[in-house]
Protein backbone atom coordinates (compact mmCIF):
# COMPACT_ATOMS: atom_id res chain seq x y z
CA UNK A 1 0.00 0.00 0.00
CA UNK A 2 2.69 2.33 0.50
CA UNK A 3 4.53 1.63 -2.16
CA UNK A 4 4.43 4.61 -5.20
CA UNK A 5 1.60 6.09 -2.46
CA UNK A 6 1.28 9.20 -0.04
CA UNK A 7 -0.75 8.44 2.63
CA UNK A 8 -1.93 11.00 4.89
CA UNK A 9 -3.44 9.39 8.56
CA UNK A 10 -6.21 12.39 9.80
CA UNK A 11 -6.50 10.75 13.34
CA UNK A 12 -8.92 13.95 14.41
CA UNK A 13 -11.24 13.12 11.97
CA UNK A 14 -10.51 9.18 11.69
CA UNK A 15 -9.96 9.47 8.03
CA UNK A 16 -7.32 8.51 5.50
CA UNK A 17 -6.64 9.44 2.30
CA UNK A 18 -4.06 8.13 -0.56
CA UNK A 19 -2.51 9.97 -3.53
CA UNK A 20 0.46 9.35 -5.72
CA UNK A 21 4.04 9.57 -4.37
CA UNK A 22 5.23 13.46 -4.44
CA UNK A 23 1.62 14.53 -4.49
CA UNK A 24 1.56 16.57 -1.29
CA UNK A 25 2.66 20.13 -0.54
CA UNK A 26 3.74 20.62 3.19
CA UNK A 27 1.89 23.93 4.54
CA UNK A 28 2.45 25.72 7.48
CA UNK A 29 3.31 23.70 10.33
CA UNK A 30 4.05 20.88 8.67
CA UNK A 31 7.76 19.27 9.62
CA UNK A 32 9.53 16.87 7.00
CA UNK A 33 11.22 13.88 8.76
CA UNK A 34 13.38 11.53 6.81
CA UNK A 35 12.89 7.78 6.48
CA UNK A 36 15.41 5.05 7.16
CA UNK A 37 15.47 1.44 6.20
CA UNK A 38 16.45 -0.81 7.59
CA UNK A 39 17.88 -4.58 6.58
CA UNK A 40 14.74 -5.86 6.58
CA UNK A 41 13.20 -2.95 4.64
CA UNK A 42 11.81 -1.87 8.25
CA UNK A 43 11.17 1.94 8.56
CA UNK A 44 12.80 4.37 10.55
CA UNK A 45 13.37 7.79 12.04
CA UNK A 46 15.44 9.35 13.79
CA UNK A 47 14.59 10.67 17.69
CA UNK A 48 15.41 12.42 20.84
CA UNK A 49 14.60 10.39 23.42
CA UNK A 50 14.91 12.42 27.01
CA UNK A 51 17.04 14.83 25.73
CA UNK A 52 19.50 12.67 24.29
CA UNK A 53 21.24 12.73 20.44
CA UNK A 54 18.64 11.85 17.92
CA UNK A 55 18.92 7.75 17.32
CA UNK A 56 16.87 5.62 15.07
CA UNK A 57 13.34 4.29 15.96
CA UNK A 58 11.63 2.28 14.38
CA UNK A 59 7.66 3.03 13.39
CA UNK A 60 5.32 0.22 13.63
CA UNK A 61 1.48 1.52 13.23
CA UNK A 62 0.59 -1.90 14.34
CA UNK A 63 1.73 -1.76 17.87
CA UNK A 64 -0.52 -0.67 20.85
CA UNK A 65 2.88 0.68 22.73
CA UNK A 66 3.15 4.07 22.63
CA UNK A 67 7.33 3.51 22.61
CA UNK A 68 9.25 0.53 23.19
CA UNK A 69 13.11 0.52 23.85
CA UNK A 70 16.23 -1.77 23.93
CA UNK A 71 16.49 -2.32 27.83
CA UNK A 72 20.46 -2.17 27.04
CA UNK A 73 20.14 1.00 25.32
CA UNK A 74 17.73 2.92 28.34
CA UNK A 75 19.96 1.36 30.85
CA UNK A 76 23.12 2.76 29.30
CA UNK A 77 21.86 6.09 28.58
CA UNK A 78 20.59 6.10 32.68
CA UNK A 79 17.02 6.89 31.44
CA UNK A 80 15.99 4.98 34.36
CA UNK A 81 17.85 6.79 37.09
CA UNK A 82 15.71 8.12 39.68
CA UNK A 83 12.70 6.76 37.94
CA UNK A 84 9.60 4.43 39.37
CA UNK A 85 10.29 0.99 37.06
CA UNK A 86 8.18 -1.42 37.08
CA UNK A 87 7.21 -4.89 35.34
CA UNK A 88 5.07 -6.06 32.00
CA UNK A 89 4.39 -9.17 30.96
CA UNK A 90 4.44 -9.24 26.70
CA UNK A 91 3.48 -12.77 24.86
CA UNK A 92 5.80 -13.45 21.72
CA UNK A 93 6.81 -16.38 19.56
CA UNK A 94 9.01 -17.79 22.35
CA UNK A 95 6.38 -17.31 24.86
CA UNK A 96 5.30 -14.25 28.09
CA UNK A 97 8.62 -12.41 29.22
CA UNK A 98 8.47 -10.06 31.85
CA UNK A 99 10.13 -6.51 30.62
CA UNK A 100 10.77 -3.14 32.18
CA UNK A 101 7.97 -0.44 32.16
CA UNK A 102 8.65 3.39 33.27
CA UNK A 103 7.49 6.63 31.51
CA UNK A 104 10.31 8.92 29.26
CA UNK A 105 9.59 12.54 29.82
CA UNK A 106 9.64 13.86 26.76
CA UNK A 107 10.94 12.40 22.90
CA UNK A 108 11.52 15.40 20.20
CA UNK A 109 11.32 14.62 16.20
CA UNK A 110 12.38 17.20 14.06
CA UNK A 111 11.71 20.15 17.14
CA UNK A 112 7.85 18.49 17.99
CA UNK A 113 7.79 17.25 21.18
CA UNK A 114 5.42 14.89 22.92
CA UNK A 115 5.92 14.55 26.71
CA UNK A 116 5.06 11.84 29.46
CA UNK A 117 5.18 8.86 26.96
CA UNK A 118 4.50 4.89 28.96
CA UNK A 119 7.43 2.98 27.85
CA UNK A 120 8.46 -0.95 27.12
CA UNK A 121 12.46 -1.87 27.92
CA UNK A 122 13.03 -4.96 25.95
CA UNK A 123 14.91 -7.24 27.44
CA UNK A 124 15.29 -9.27 24.23
CA UNK A 125 15.58 -6.53 21.61
CA UNK A 126 16.74 -7.57 18.58
CA UNK A 127 17.09 -5.24 15.42
CA UNK A 128 20.02 -4.03 15.21
CA UNK A 129 19.32 -1.02 13.08
CA UNK A 130 17.26 1.20 16.00
CA UNK A 131 17.33 1.37 19.20
CA UNK A 132 13.24 1.18 19.71
CA UNK A 133 10.07 1.43 17.87
CA UNK A 134 7.35 3.94 17.84
CA UNK A 135 4.19 2.80 17.95
CA UNK A 136 0.47 4.13 17.44
CA UNK A 137 -0.59 5.95 20.50
CA UNK A 138 2.79 8.06 19.65
CA UNK A 139 2.30 8.28 15.98
CA UNK A 140 -0.95 9.73 16.62
CA UNK A 141 0.13 12.38 18.88
CA UNK A 142 0.22 14.41 15.18
CA UNK A 143 -1.59 14.21 11.55
CA UNK A 144 0.89 12.27 9.64
CA UNK A 145 1.57 12.21 5.59
CA UNK A 146 3.56 8.79 4.62
CA UNK A 147 5.30 9.10 1.25
CA UNK A 148 7.50 5.79 1.27
CA UNK A 149 8.51 6.38 -1.80
CA UNK A 150 10.47 10.08 -1.53
CA UNK A 151 11.58 8.85 1.79
CA UNK A 152 9.98 11.41 3.83
CA UNK A 153 7.20 11.50 6.61
CA UNK A 154 5.38 14.70 7.76
CA UNK A 155 4.40 15.52 10.72
CA UNK A 156 1.68 18.16 12.16
CA UNK A 157 1.19 18.30 16.11
CA UNK A 158 -2.63 17.30 16.79
CA UNK A 159 -4.89 19.60 19.29
CA UNK A 160 -4.58 17.76 22.49
CA UNK A 161 -8.77 16.82 22.15
CA UNK A 162 -8.16 15.04 19.26
CA UNK A 163 -5.21 12.58 19.80
CA UNK A 164 -5.29 8.75 20.47
CA UNK A 165 -4.57 8.26 24.11
CA UNK A 166 -1.47 6.91 25.06
CA UNK A 167 -3.09 4.59 27.59
CA UNK A 168 -1.12 4.00 30.58
CA UNK A 169 -1.92 1.18 33.22
CA UNK A 170 -2.17 2.46 36.88
CA UNK A 171 -3.72 -1.18 38.24
CA UNK A 172 -0.86 -3.61 37.90
CA UNK A 173 -2.87 -6.06 36.31
CA UNK A 174 -1.71 -8.40 33.43
CA UNK A 175 -4.77 -9.78 32.34
CA UNK A 176 -5.97 -12.11 29.99
CA UNK A 177 -9.59 -12.37 28.55
CA UNK A 178 -11.88 -15.18 28.06
CA UNK A 179 -15.47 -14.87 27.89
CA UNK A 180 -16.36 -15.43 31.30
CA UNK A 181 -13.12 -14.22 32.98
CA UNK A 182 -10.52 -11.92 33.03
CA UNK A 183 -7.33 -14.08 34.19
CA UNK A 184 -4.30 -12.65 35.90
CA UNK A 185 -1.36 -13.40 34.06
CA UNK A 186 1.40 -11.10 35.36
CA UNK A 187 0.86 -8.44 38.58
CA UNK A 188 3.24 -5.71 37.93
CA UNK A 189 6.45 -4.54 40.94
CA UNK A 190 5.84 -1.77 42.94
CA UNK A 191 1.71 -1.33 41.66
CA UNK A 192 -1.34 -1.13 43.73
CA UNK A 193 -2.21 -4.99 42.80
CA UNK A 194 1.02 -6.18 44.19
CA UNK A 195 0.38 -4.11 46.93
CA UNK A 196 -2.87 -5.83 47.68
CA UNK A 197 -1.88 -8.88 47.27
CA UNK A 198 -3.26 -10.14 43.59
CA UNK A 199 -1.76 -13.09 42.67
CA UNK A 200 -1.34 -15.14 38.89
CA UNK A 201 -3.85 -17.61 38.10
CA UNK A 202 -6.42 -14.84 40.25
CA UNK A 203 -10.15 -14.38 38.28
CA UNK A 204 -11.86 -11.53 37.57
CA UNK A 205 -15.91 -11.91 36.81
CA UNK A 206 -17.19 -8.79 37.37
CA UNK A 207 -15.83 -4.93 37.18
CA UNK A 208 -17.80 -2.21 38.64
CA UNK A 209 -20.71 -4.55 39.35
CA UNK A 210 -20.36 -4.99 35.28
CA UNK A 211 -19.91 -9.00 34.09
CA UNK A 212 -17.45 -10.24 31.91
CA UNK A 213 -18.70 -11.70 28.55
CA UNK A 214 -17.71 -11.68 24.74
CA UNK A 215 -18.79 -7.86 24.85
CA UNK A 216 -15.37 -6.94 27.61
CA UNK A 217 -13.17 -5.86 24.70
CA UNK A 218 -15.32 -4.00 22.36
CA UNK A 219 -17.51 -1.52 25.31
CA UNK A 220 -15.62 0.66 26.98
CA UNK A 221 -15.26 -1.24 30.65
CA UNK A 222 -12.00 -2.53 29.51
CA UNK A 223 -10.46 0.62 30.08
CA UNK A 224 -11.24 0.59 33.52
CA UNK A 225 -7.31 0.00 34.18
CA UNK A 226 -6.18 3.20 32.71
CA UNK A 227 -8.31 5.45 34.98
CA UNK A 228 -6.81 8.23 36.63
CA UNK A 229 -4.93 7.98 39.73
CA UNK A 230 -6.55 7.46 42.72
CA UNK A 231 -10.07 5.99 41.32
CA UNK A 232 -11.38 3.34 43.17
CA UNK A 233 -12.28 -0.09 40.75
CA UNK A 234 -14.71 -2.72 42.88
CA UNK A 235 -13.68 -5.90 41.24
CA UNK A 236 -15.17 -9.27 41.89
CA UNK A 237 -13.45 -12.50 41.68
CA UNK A 238 -14.33 -16.20 40.93
CA UNK A 239 -14.10 -17.49 44.48
CA UNK A 240 -16.82 -14.60 45.52
CA UNK A 241 -14.54 -12.03 46.73
CA UNK A 242 -15.43 -8.47 46.65
CA UNK A 243 -12.08 -6.20 46.38
CA UNK A 244 -11.27 -2.61 45.94
CA UNK A 245 -8.48 -1.71 43.96
CA UNK A 246 -7.26 2.26 43.94
CA UNK A 247 -5.53 2.99 40.80
CA UNK A 248 -2.07 5.15 41.25
CA UNK A 249 1.14 5.75 39.47
CA UNK A 250 3.35 3.18 39.72
CA UNK A 251 5.82 3.59 37.05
Amino acid sequence: MFAGSCIALDFGNKRLAVAKSGMFMAGSGWRSVALGRGPKQELFIRASVAGLAPMPLMIDLGSSTALMLSAAYARAQGLLNGKLVSTAALGGVDGVKTNDVFTIPNINIEGLGVSNIPTIGMKDWLPASAVGNIGLPLIAQFDVVFDVTAGFVWLRPLDARHRLPMLKDRSGLGLAASPTALTVVHVAANSPAEKSGWAVGDRIVAVNGHLINTDYTHGELWQWRFGSAGMLVKLETAAGEHRVLRLADYY
